[in-house]
């Protein structure tokens, strides 16, 4: 409890007042003379409670009214800051953001005027001490003008953060790549997180917040779908957006949309089978002048690319047996794809394939378990077909104690009436197979089947209708693992000769071979724009393989922001320089490096909290003004300030105390 104004409080005294007025009503009585007593009226004895009770409850309300009355004067505070005994100082750390994106509109400066103008207003009060993002995560002191091509993570910058100060005020935009990692706060640290919002809240913008591939992997063969994420910041609905989609620079389709005030909607779009080894998908947006003032994330740019061939090794598989595999393969290459089959008899030269397909009927020793062990856990993928042959010892070894994964129970027969099973529709193995998203068939007669004890890091997404598992997946260390409880032949099934075996292989060797298009989507139209100090005039731009480009700057900017056509000079992930035309004053600008980094696209209030709560940090507020930051110091430093408070209740005791007078007058007459 803190009282700005201390000397307030001897107004206390003049409780005195209407408790002494009570005293002397109570034992002063008028005398009067009457010739008789018969003309006197008698008073019942409920009468006199009664106005006991009213001159009770008016001595309350008056009381009341003057504690209230002074307490406001006095400047309460409460829940004030722990821990700070006397006068001491409370330990404060203020972190301003120096990523790319800040310093679009000048936000750096911004802060560093804030800054000054706090240690102006507290200078008794807390001990400041003013980091950059980009030399918590480096350890290295940077140019306090320019910004950093460092993302401000706070989760990394709490990590790196060695001050275990009472408070910290975080500068930020808000963009949704600071706050994208959980923070690790296994010490329990709690302090006080101000996080002053520097962005520009007044801009009318329409943006496109993402654009990706719908699966994690592709194949090439196939249609694939694209997802892409369109928002509305402004406060009002937005109809006849207009949406064109290009691919390979040529424009397959165009909408229009409306979107709803602050809402995202999100659209999916199907591109064809490919004969190249790369898909460049470009969209753009536009939509009437007055809703959209920040043309910078109209456009998205997303890249992949495609290997040129698969290496897939198959082990196993005597007599023959694995003519089922090598057919479902060879039915792949007939539609463009360079797959290459490899029949392979040990596992010495595994990591020369891209996917391993495994006919369990061969027995493994140590030195196979171990090169498994290498090979899943270094980020590739295994198809593991049991057949009736498997060497159930060695596998549970590799399954259970090097893998995590499920351990096999015992080989059983099945039921004849038992030929269906279900799927996981939205899985990517069967995701582009069923037009229908069917996600129940058959797969013909089921003579024996291997049950297994799941792990909880296992999960069928195929399984019989009496749910024992028929295909499962393991989450392992980087790479993937299925595993199937019927072998890819005629011996335990005819799985192998139905329709839906083949794409289903065809499937597992792209979703196994992971790097495919893995880590290639190059988001150029989330930050394909630059702050220069010109607006007007020829600029040469170098990307990160030393290339260089020359393009003209628009003649006239009001804000030197500057979009870059999209084009293949601009599709590498890296820090590019752009420079005048004699190849000075070089100014540099992350692309392609992060699809948040460089956009101006913001979290709201919630998301923001909800981050830290995440983390176990609740003492959270979020302010936009010097005016709120210092608001926010001082009740952190002496408390809530209850002055308004005790104001309007000490004016609710006061009315209070007129109208129960009036009301007793009235009922009394």
């Amino acid at each position: 409890m803190f009282f700005a104004f201390p000397y307030f409080l001897y107004g206390l005294f003049l409780v005195s007042i209407p408790i002494a007025l009570h005293l002397i009503n109570r034992s002063r009585a008028d005398k009067m003379q009457f010739s008789s007593l018969l003309f006197v009226r008698q008073i019942n004895q409920s009468d006199i409670k009664k106005l006991k009770l009213k001159d009770l409850i008016l001595l309350m309300l008056r009381i009341l009214f003057i504690v209230c009355v002074v307490l406001a004067f006095s400047g309460l505070h409460i829940k004030p800051q722990k821990g700070l005994p006397g006068n001491e100082k409370s330990k404060t750390v203020i972190i301003q953001d120096d990523s790319y994106s800040i310093s679009h509109d000048s936000l750096l400066q911004k802060q560093f005027k804030i800054q000054d103008e706090l240690q102006r207003l507290f200078p008794d009060e807390f001990i400041f001490k003013v980091y950059k993002s980009s030399e918590i995560l480096t350890g290295e002191k940077t140019d306090e003008l320019k910004p950093s091509l460092l993302t401000a993570d706070y989760s990394s910058i709490f990590a790196r953060l060695t001050d275990k100060a009472d408070n910290i005020i975080l500068f930020s935009d808000r963009q949704a790549v600071n706050f994208r990692n959980k923070i690790n706060n296994s010490e329990k640290y709690n302090p006080n997180i101000i996080l002053f919002d520097v962005s520009e809240k007044d801009i009318n913008n329409i943006g496109i917040s993402s654009l990706k591939p719908e699966s994690s992997f592709w194949d090439k063969s196939a249609i694939g779908t694209f997802i892409l994420k369109i928002k509305n910041f402004n406060n009002y609905d937005v109809p006849d957006i207009s949406v064109n989609i290009f691919v390979n620079d040529i424009q397959q389709s165009g909408k229009n949309i409306s979107v709803n005030a602050n809402q995202e909607k999100e659209l999916s779009f199907e591109v064809g089978p490919q004969n190249k080894d790369y898909l460049n998908i470009r969209v753009s947006i536009s939509c009437d002048e007055m809703s959209d003032n920040l043309k910078e994330d109209d456009e998205a740019f997303c890249s992949l690319n495609f290997r040129k061939s698969i290496n897939v090794g198959i082990i196993g598989g005597k007599n023959g047996n694995n003519k089922y595999l090598l057919a479902a393969i060879k039915s792949l290459q007939q539609n463009g794809n360079i797959i290459y089959p490899n029949v392979i008899n040990n596992l010495n030269d595994n990591n020369s394939y891209d996917a391993l397909m495994i006919y369990d009927d061969f027995v493994l020793n140590d030195n196979d378990l171990r090169q498994l062990t290498t090979y899943i856990n270094g980020g590739k993928g295994i198809f593991l077909f049991l057949t009736m042959n498997s060497d159930i010892v060695n596998l549970n070894k590799l399954l259970s104690e090097y893998i995590n994964s499920v351990k096999i129970d015992r080989i059983s027969g099945v039921d004849s009436s038992i030929n269906e099973v279900t799927i996981e529709p939205n899985h990517p193995l069967y995701k582009g197979i069923f037009t229908n998203k069917k996600e129940e068939f058959s797969i013909g007669n089921i003579k024996n089947i291997y049950s297994v004890l799941p792990s909880a890091n296992s999960f069928p997404i195929m399984k019989l209708k009496d749910g024992r598992p028929v295909i499962l997946e393991t989450n392992t260390n980087a790479g993937r693992l299925l595993i199937s409880t019927i072998s890819p032949d005629e011996t335990m099934s005819s799985f192998a000769e139905n329709d839906i075996f083949a794409p289903i292989i065809n499937r597992s060797i792209f979703y196994l071979s992971s790097d495919i298009g893995s880590d290639e989507y190059n988001i150029a139209g989330k930050n394909n724009f630059f702050v220069y100090g010109s607006n007007n005039g020829k600029v040469i731009i170098s990307n990160p393989a030393g290339q260089k480009k020359e393009i003209l700057l628009p003649s006239k900017s009001d804000k030197n922001i500057f979009s870059i056509p999209i084009s293949d000079f601009f599709l590498q992930k890296g820090i590019y320089t752009v420079s005048d035309s004699m190849g000075e004053n070089p100014e540099y600008f992350s692309m392609n490096a992060d699809i948040n980094e460089g956009s101006l696209l913001r979290n709201d209030d919630r998301d923001i909290i909800n981050y830290f709560a995440g983390s176990g940090l609740e003492n959270v507020s979020i302010v936009k003004s010097l005016s709120e930051l210092e608001k926010s110091l001082t009740q952190i430093r002496k408390g809530t300030d209850l002055t308004s408070i005790f104001l309007i209740l000490g004016i609710i005791f006061l009315i209070s105390e007129i109208m129960f007078n009036l009301l007793y007058k009235k009922i009394k007459r």
